[in-house]
């Protein structure tokens, strides 16, 4: 009888460095030791069969090729390294890498993540699983279907760059960038509008998280932005009242009448979520004027 291959999140060593790469990224914005980062030094080095492992899907995921002959060409090629690797070794690592990852967080919140280029990680696992595990017979319909994810993932990423050589090199540089990298670029936003303005705030902190959060969601973070516009407004506004100062106070208000301006466009652009940072540090500085020359009974919570 044959059998399907089911796809197992617990065991797909590409979907997990990706998690583990987005759990660093939170660790980061929460100001928390990043058990993360010691997790993905400790299994993934140039030493562990995993990232032997990773190396494989990597390839698979990021190579261009323009035929389908070549394109299965490459992908027999790549299962035949993958037979090189210990199982045994690789299933003891897989082991040892959930178990710490339990230890250190709560699983099924840790999995729930969504990953954008999940399909593909799945179907190169299901082909990795039947090359080790070949006295099982497993359904061919399964298998050609994950090799043809692969393949279309190949070409259609080949047609996609050569659409980008048309256009700047600037734009097509940033649109090719993967979430880690993007992540990355976040990453030193942080500490660049820290070292400029000091250490982010609570609203801040929640708006860069809630932007890692949902990089394949950007419905959502619309959503938790269009819904905070609002929320500064009315605070600058009865900030303003309080203002003595004329120039302060029309600057405040000329902020307020710009403000609706973040809510254009289906996606929060780089720039909006700059603005948003900027807006909340806004409120953050008039707080602390208003309380600086307010009585005690009379400070701003």
């Amino acid at each position: 009888m044959m059998k399907k291959i089911k796809h197992s999140k617990f065991k797909n060593t590409a979907l997990i460095f990706e998690l583990l790469s987005h759990q660093v990224t939170v660790d980061i914005l929460d100001d928390v030791d990043s058990k993360a980062m010691i997790i993905l030094k400790k299994f993934y080095n140039s030493k562990t069969n995993l990232s032997e492992e990773l190396e494989l899907y990597n390839l698979l995921k990021k190579n261009n090729i323009s035929s389908e002959n070549k394109a299965n060409y490459f992908i027999d090629s790549i299962i035949k390294s993958r037979l090189k690797i210990s199982e045994k070794k690789l299933r003891q690592e897989k082991y040892n890498l959930i178990k710490e990852i339990k230890e250190s967080y709560i699983i099924n919140d840790f999995f729930r993540t969504e990953i954008s280029n999940y399909k593909v990680d799945a179907s190169i696992y299901k082909l990795f699983e039947a090359a080790a595990n070949q006295q099982i017979n497993y359904n061919p319909t399964d298998l050609v279907q994950s090799r043809y994810v692969l393949i279309e993932n190949m070409i259609n990423a080949l047609k996609k760059n050569k659409y980008k050589n048309n256009i700047s090199s600037s734009v097509a540089e940033y649109r090719k960038q993967d979430k880690e990298i993007k992540t990355l670029s976040y990453k030193i936003l942080i500490e660049s509008f820290n070292e400029k303005y000091g250490k982010l705030d609570n609203n801040q902190r929640k708006l860069l998280k809630k932007y890692i959060d949902n990089l394949s969601n950007t419905n959502q973070l619309r959503e938790y932005v269009d819904s905070e516009i609002p929320k500064i407004k009315k605070i600058l506004i009865a900030y303003s009242d309080r203002i003595t100062d004329q120039v302060t106070q029309i600057k405040l208000n000329e902020v307020c009448n710009q403000i609706c301006q973040l809510k254009k466009g289906k996606i929060v652009k780089d720039n909006q979520l700059v603005t948003m940072l900027k807006l909340y540090e806004l409120v953050r500085e008039t707080k602390k004027e208003i309380n600086s020359k307010a009585p005690k009974l009379y400070k701003v919570k």
